[in-house]
Parts: structure tokens; sequence; C-alpha cells
């Protein structure tokens, strides 16, 4: 069976991380998954607990992209570091696909198969970053496959041509090779 593999970037169109989750999403189509790539702007979300009246209505776009996340078996995040902790983005999304269970009693994140790919200008903030994505998703009943992957950026992204230096794509690649192989047998 043809695993369905959700790429999901924490962060804005042109940012580092949209541009290795671009590459993400190739290298798990060239392993045969159909995959769908998303990014955290592409489904606005109000800041979650900066109103308690409006965290009570729970907003379409989190019920959209919970309803996305169930329909795939695994969810790649490409992610930056911010203080050696998630991006604001990135926590917010997982927060409110969070909440749809409270709301309508599904969790789009129970026995999902998740990896994490984590960009950064210092490797030793990103290593935070993967750490409290991974203990969120798993305080969800998600799964992690393969070993978190970290991408040292030096202070750029991927070149002009799209490609990341040889060590990183070749990690990148090995994360994307355990996501496609974890997710396999969840539709099986």
């Amino acid at each position: 069976m043809i695993p369905r593999i959700l790429v999901v970037s924490g962060s804005t169109g042109g940012s580092p991380a949209a541009q290795v989750a671009a590459v993400a999403a190739t290298e798990l189509a060239v392993l045969g998954a159909d995959v769908t790539r998303v990014s955290a702007e592409d489904h606005p979300l109000p800041l979650l607990g900066a109103d308690p009246a409006a965290d009570a209505l729970l907003p379409e776009s989190a019920r959209r992209l919970a309803d996305l996340i169930g329909a795939h078996d695994g969810v790649l995040f490409v992610t930056a570091e911010l203080n050696a902790s998630l991006p604001a983005l990135t926590k917010n999304l997982v927060d409110w696909t969070g909440m749809v269970r409270a709301a309508n009693g599904a969790n789009p994140w129970l026995g999902k198969v998740t990896a994490i790919a984590a960009l950064s200008e210092r490797p030793q903030g990103v290593a935070g970053a993967a750490a409290h994505l991974r203990a969120v998703l798993h305080h969800l009943g998600a799964e992690t496959a393969g070993e978190d992957t970290v991408i040292d950026l030096a202070g750029k992204g991927p070149g002009e041509d799209g490609r990341l230096p040889e060590a990183a794509a070749t990690s990148l690649r090995a994360l994307c090779r355990a996501l496609d192989l974890a997710a396999k047998p969840a539709r099986a």
C-alpha cells in the first residue's frame, strides 16, 4: 500500500524550513509516497491562549488541518528552532490540532507516525526544538519514526539549486526512508 505522508513546514513560504520541506516532499515522492505539503501559513490560526473566549471556539482552519493529519499515514515536520525550542507557529499548529479531540472526540495524532527535521544555525539549539516537538507529539499519542534529523544551515538555507549540503541531504533522505517504511503498515 502507498503511504500518504503530510509534510508540514512550521514556517512561512520562502523560509529555509519551507525550502527543506520541498526537498523532503520530493524525496518522499521518489520513495513512492503520496505526498501533501502544507505550511503553518496555509492554515492561519489565532494564538492559542491569547483569548480564552476565542479558545472555546475551535477555528475551522484547525478542523481542516486536523482532517488532513487524520487522512495521512505519517507526518513529517520541518521546523526551525527559536531559543532552543519550537517556533510559535509550529507549536500553535500542533496545539490547535490537538484540541480537535476535545471538540469532536477524534484525536488526529493518536497512533500517527511522525518524523522531525529540525533546522538551525546553532546545532546545539536545534536539539531542544526537536526534543520539545517530539515530547508534545508523544503526549498527543503520536509515534516517532527514525532519528530526529538536524540540518545545520550554517547561516543559509539550501543552495540556489534547491539542494542541501551532502551531509544534510543524506540525513534527510534517511529520515524520509524511515518515515516511509513506518507509515506503510499503518494502512495495511
